[in-house]
């Protein structure tokens, strides 16, 4: 079986923010966004180009993978590889 698609999935705290800081900073709508009756995000989905991403609040009754600000790190590298480095970092100090 040959791997057709690898997706990362983020479990992050503040969630809202999260999805709010990517849409404006790879500049892409949300493809999905799946909220928790409290509100909280259950599940969002990103397509930049061919490539997909997925971000959640970190969500103790869904089997609590654990978010960054739980674990005081994190264990995960993302590589985004664009045109104008510069101009992307620009960007993202931008949405502090």
């Amino acid at each position: 079986m040959r791997t057709q698609e690898f997706v990362p999935y983020l479990s992050v705290t503040d969630a809202d923010k999260a999805v709010e800081f990517y849409s404006k900073v790879f500049e892409t709508p949300l493809w999905l966004l799946l909220n928790m009756p409290d509100s909280r995000v259950m599940l969002c989905k990103f397509r930049i180009g061919s490539t997909r991403f997925f971000i959640s609040e970190k969500l103790s009754e869904h089997g609590d993978a654990p978010s960054p600000k739980s674990l005081g790190s994190t264990s995960v590298a993302i590589h985004h590889y664009v045109t104008d480095c510069d101009l992307m970092f620009k960007k993202m100090q931008n949405q502090k």
